[in-house]
C-alpha cells in the first residue's frame, strides 16, 4: 500500500509540498482510503509515510537550481500581496509579555504588552517569495527546460497565504480561521461559542489570546467590538480564495 499509494501522492506533493499534504490530499479512490485507514489505525505507519514522503520531496526539491528560482516571475500585484503577507506574519510571531505595574491614578494593578521579539518582514517576504517559486517550478519540472519564464498562478499564491495563516500558534491559528470566515468579523462572546467555548467561562482565555493579535496589527476591532482580518489581508484571502 505504501508503494502505491506514494506514486499516487506525487501530483499532490508537487502541488501542495510535503508541509501541506496530509491537510489537503482527497482521498476520492478505493486505494486511498485503504491507504487512508492505515495511516490513522495502525501505530508507526504515519511516521512511516511521511519518511517516505519527505524522502522523495527531498528528490524532487534537489532537481530545482537556483538558475530556475529566476524564471519564476511574480507580478506587481503578487509582489505587493506577498508583502502585506509578510508584515502579517511578522505581527502574528511576535513575541510578547506581560508585566505588572501599579496604576496610581486607578490604584489598580494593571498589565502591559511589551515586545521582546518581531520577525523582519523582509525575511518573511522572502520566505514565501521562495515558496510559490519553488511550487511553480514544482509543477512544472517537465516543461521548465522549454520556457523562458513561469508565472506565479493563484494556486501558488493562495498556498503563500495558507503558509502565513498557518505560521500562528495553533490555537491562535483557529481564532484567526475563524475570524477570516466572517466578512463583518466577530465578537469575542460569538468567537468563544463559535469554537465551542462557553463564553461565560472562557471569554478571559480568548482576550488573552486575542489582545497581542490585535495589539501588533495581525487581527483589528471594530467600533462595535468585532475582531476582524485587516483589510488588506481580507482582500488577499477573498482574491485567492483561501478558505476554500
Amino acid at each position: 500500500i505504501l508503494e502505491g499509494s506514494r506514486q499516487k501522492l506525487w501530483d499532490v506533493m508537487a502541488s501542495y509540498g510535503s508541509r501541506y499534504l496530509f491537510h489537503y490530499v482527497n482521498f476520492d479512490d478505493d486505494e486511498m482510503k485503504i491507504a487512508y485507514r492505515v495511516i490513522v489505525d495502525a501505530p508507526g505507519i504515519l511516521s512511516k509515510v511521511k519518511e517516505a514522503i519527505a524522502h522523495d520531496f527531498k528528490l524532487i526539491m534537489d532537481l530545482i537550481s537556483p538558475e530556475m528560482f529566476k524564471k519564476v516571475i511574480l507580478n506587481d500585484e503578487q509582489k505587493d500581496h506577498i508583502w502585506e503577507l509578510a508584515k502579517w506574519v511578522a505581527s502574528i510571531r511576535a513575541v510578547s509579555r506581560r508585566p505588572s505595574y501599579y496604576d496610581i491614578e486607578s490604584g489598580k494593578w494593571r498589565q502591559e504588552l511589551v515586545h521582546i521579539q518581531r520577525e523582519a518582514p523582509l525575511r518573511v517576504a522572502q520566505q514565501l517569495t521562495n515558496f510559490v517559486k519553488a511550487n511553480v517550478l514544482l509543477r512544472s519540472l517537465e516543461v521548465i527546460d522549454e520556457k523562458e519564464t513561469l508565472t506565479v498562478d493563484d494556486h501558488a499564491m493562495k498556498l503563500a497565504a495558507k503558509l502565513a495563516m498557518n505560521s500562528a500558534p495553533p490555537f491562535r491559528y483557529k481564532i484567526i480561521r475563524e475570524i477570516s470566515k466572517n466578512d463583518s468579523g466577530l465578537p469575542l462572546s460569538s468567537l468563544c461559542t463559535a469554537l465551542g467555548y462557553d463564553p461565560e467561562k472562557h471569554k478571559s482565555m480568548f482576550y488573552y489570546h486575542v489582545q497581542p493579535l490585535v495589539h501588533w496589527g495581525a487581527l483589528e476591532k471594530d467600533d462595535d467590538g468585532n475582531y476582524k482580518l485587516p483589510l488588506a489581508i481580507h482582500s488577499i484571502f477573498k482574491k485567492y480564495k483561501v478558505l476554500e
